[in-house]
């Protein structure tokens, strides 16, 4: 009896034996086949996600691939500011005589030459002046001729001393009123090489060369003896004529002469500005004057969201204004473009300090999906939204603290167009995006 049932404890614990070897083998090959169901998910999941983009469709929406690379953030002071002239090239042109306007030739916005005419005055002044250097002209040709002839006189015993001695007095009493006569047209703006001119000019004794233009037949009836020829040169209706002529190349930003109105040496006709420079004056507080120096890296924005211009500080004024209690900084900029004009108020952001971080990529990187920051990376079957942990930022890039590795391309700029292409194809329903 104890037999019998020792045999059939030993079969039924061979039996449990076989059951309980056969449990696990199950439930892991359960487990196995779960976890394929759910990669299987996941890549099909994936395949979903991905957004494929030709290169005919990334330069149509300026869309940009960069490598995941270490960089440089940037913190930056908000200083606000405004454009001005550069006031080493800007002119107020005031005439030098007073007149009449007989001519203007320029208006505001006109672009200049140097030593181009923008307006005419007929000017007695002017007039005056010349017409004493005419006479002084004619007084020392008069003096020098009774000078010469005395002196003739005087070496043949003819003359005497005291009448040679008055005409050699006369003489250079003549020069000196020539010369006062040369220099007053020359303090009126007139080079010398000009009084000269107006020097030869009436001296020439009133003789005119009359030539033709070019070559071509004389079809009208000569010129009679004794006829009276005007001669431009000597048109005494120009005697007073004073041109206003431009120092340098510019632009005319201010206008105040009309065709006839009296002017005078006191008043501004015209401003002429070189808009090729301008400058830009930011104000800085007292609690940030220990942090603004000359030399800093400025970047300067007309608005909020625009894309600026970098440059330096190049000026900070060493006294503060006693009205306002700030101080100025001021940064060059060049405007060979005519982006920026004068008058327009914008913001200088100043560079205090910078430091490095392993991963950095362009604020336009980043696209917020399912109100998650995500980067599309590339990989071989198009782009991918992957979700990323960002750290700190400055005014154009983030850190990436996870979710990017070094190396890795990515979408640097343009990513909306994927992101919408991504939600397109989610409303749609399957598939992944082309």
């Amino acid at each position: 009896m104890s037999i019998r049932l020792f045999g059939i404890l030993i079969v039924l614990l061979l039996l449990f034996l076989q059951v309980s070897c056969k449990k696990p083998t199950t439930e892991v090959t359960d487990t196995e086949k779960h976890g394929h169901e759910e990669h299987g998910e996941r890549d099909d999941h994936a395949e979903e996600q991905r957004v494929q983009i030709s290169p005919q469709e990334m330069e149509e929406f300026d869309v940009e691939v960069a490598e995941a690379l270490p960089g440089k953030l940037h913190v930056y002071h908000s200083l606000p500011g405004e454009i001005v002239y550069d006031p080493d090239i800007l002119v107020h042109i005031v005439p030098r005589v007073s007149g009449i306007v007989c001519e203007v030739r320029k208006k505001i916005g006109d672009t200049v030459l140097k030593d181009e005419v923008m307006a005419v005055i007929d000017s007695r002044e002017l007039a005056a002046a010349k017409a004493s250097y005419f006479a002084a002209i004619e007084t020392v040709s008069l003096a020098e001729a009774t000078y010469n002839r005395e002196k003739k006189l005087r070496d043949k015993n003819i003359s005497s001393e005291r009448e040679y001695l008055n005409a050699r007095t006369n003489l250079a009493e003549a020069r000196i009123q020539l010369r006062t006569a040369k220099y007053q047209l020359v303090a009126l703006g007139f080079s010398e090489k000009y009084v000269q001119g107006l020097k030869h000019d009436s001296t020439d004794q009133g003789h005119l060369e009359i030539t033709t233009p070019r070559s071509d037949t004389i079809i009208n009836k000569p010129i009679q003896r004794d006829e009276h020829v005007k001669d431009p040169k000597h048109d005494l209706s120009n005697l007073g004529h004073f041109e206003i002529t431009a120092p340098f190349s510019g632009t005319i930003v201010k206008k105040h002469i009309t065709l006839g109105e009296k002017t005078n040496d006191n008043n501004a006709v015209f401003t002429v500005a070189d808009l090729s420079s301008v400058w830009v004056y930011l104000t800085v507080y007292q609690k940030d004057l220990d942090t603004v120096k000359v030399g800093q890296p400025v970047i300067i924005r007309a608005e909020r969201n625009q894309d600026g211009t970098k440059s330096k500080i190049d000026f900070v004024s060493p006294v503060v204004e006693e009205s306002t209690r700030t101080a100025t900084a001021r940064v060059v900029l060049d405007n060979s473009k005519g982006t920026w004009r004068p008058g327009s108020f914008v913001t200088g952001e100043i560079m205090l300090s910078e430091f490095e971080v392993k991963i950095a990529v362009p604020r336009t990187a980043l696209q917020v999906v399912e109100d998650k920051n995500v980067i599309f990376v590339k990989t071989n079957d198009g782009f991918e939204p992957r979700q990323v942990t960002i750290g700190r930022k400055d005014k154009e890039q983030v850190e990436i603290l996870d979710g990017l590795d070094r190396g890795e391309r990515y979408i640097s700029k343009g990513g909306f167009t994927l992101k919408s292409e991504l939600e397109r194809s989610s409303l749609e329903g399957g598939g992944h995006a082309h």
